[in-house]
């Protein structure tokens, strides 16, 4: 595997947990964070 496509796929498995973590929080725990 190359190196950017791992970093990519990293990158949004990344942000797809933070999405799905930041939907989990209430929103003054998401503006401060």
């Amino acid at each position: 595997m190359k190196r950017r496509a791992f970093i990519r796929s990293a990158t949004a498995a990344g942000v797809a947990t933070a999405a799905v973590a930041a939907s989990n929080f209430p929103k003054p725990a998401l503006s401060a964070g």
